[in-house]
């Protein structure tokens, strides 16, 4: 029977969460920088939102301003979490959870508000791909987040000795 105390630190199944909170918020901005690049600096959100405009789209504006902000939103609490993740703090487990969750949810309304509103939008391949990737991370790194005793060993700086007493007995969630 393995000792549960010896769970404890940045090994295991979260080296792969460490690897995947380190990536995210490169990706995130890689991906703000590209899609501003596109649509923006190429002159592309100009003639999709005037009026004037032969290729003028009813509502991309607001939508994907929206779409901006939450990726930025999404960007810097990855940021957090990246930070609460390395210095162990007791809040990780569930601003993960958070994170998981609403980037799900995020990316499966911004799809159907995007087919709603334009004709022309489809879910392509790889926008599916994403909310199946997101479900399925969603699936695997909650439950563990939930349930893993070293999720639950490690994860305690910032919290007083009697919150960690209380959640050693089972009497803190």
């Amino acid at each position: 029977m393995t000792n549960t105390n010896n769970l404890t630190g940045i090994g295991g199944w979260l080296i792969l969460v460490a690897i995947r909170i380190v990536v995210a918020p490169l990706s995130l901005l890689f991906f703000i920088v590209v899609s501003l690049n596109e649509i923006v600096f190429s002159g592309l959100l100009q003639e999709l939102s005037s009026m004037d405009s032969p290729y003028y789209l009813s509502g991309f504006l607001p939508v994907y301003l929206i779409e901006v902000a939450i990726n930025i939103f999404f960007l810097l609490l990855s940021i957090y979490l990246a930070y609460l993740f390395f210095t162990k703090n007791y809040k990780t487990p569930k601003i993960f959870i958070i994170n998981e969750s609403a980037y799900l949810v995020f990316l499966v309304i911004d799809t159907l508000v995007c087919t709603h509103l334009f004709d022309y939008y489809e879910a392509d391949i790889q926008t599916i791909k994403d909310i199946v990737k997101s479900f399925i991370a969603c699936c695997i790194w909650i439950p563990y987040f939930l349930i893993s005793v070293r999720v639950k060993n490690t994860f305690i700086n910032g919290r007083s000795n009697s919150d960690i007493i209380a959640n050693q007995s089972g009497l803190v969630s």
